[in-house]
């Protein structure tokens, strides 16, 4: 369950953004309240960020994004099987939103072989070599 949420606090009343960096530990650890888990960078210094509960961690940033005042940067849980779950599910969502396509594991070889940007790709449904194929050549043809 979870019993924290760790957000970016007002540094400077200036700062409109925060770059979090130097995460000190990984998913799943047990923090103790009041330790350092991570840096925030603003435009004029770099401050140590802690932690008011005890628990174990996930981080909901990644190092080096640019986060606002009120963003949540990570979660305390109860457990650490609860911690590594959530911190797993936000891999996996992140990851699918990088991805903007669905391909067989064959289209991708085929498309970096041929400098193919999937995404370029319009298809509804699973992209397929065949379907990489039809691009490239569609594409040396015009």
């Amino acid at each position: 369950m979870k019993i924290y949420e760790c957000k970016i606090p007002q540094i400077d009343v200036n700062d409109k953004r925060i770059v979090v960096n130097d995460f000190r530990l990984n998913d799943g650890s047990y923090v103790n309240q009041k330790e350092t888990i991570l840096s925030l960078e603003t435009a004029k210094a770099i401050s140590e960020f802690y932690t008011e509960a005890s628990g174990f961690i996930a981080y909901t940033a990644e190092e080096g994004d640019e986060l606002t005042i009120g963003d949540i940067v990570a979660v305390i849980f109860d457990k650490e099987s609860e911690a590594k779950e959530y911190a797993q599910l936000l891999k996996e969502a992140k990851e699918a939103q990088r991805k903007k396509y669905k391909a067989t594991a064959k289209a991708e070889k085929l498309a970096k072989e041929l400098g193919v940007d999937l995404e370029q790709i319009k298809k509804d449904g699973i992209i397929k070599e065949a379907d990489v194929r039809d691009y490239f050549n569609s594409r040396m043809n015009s």
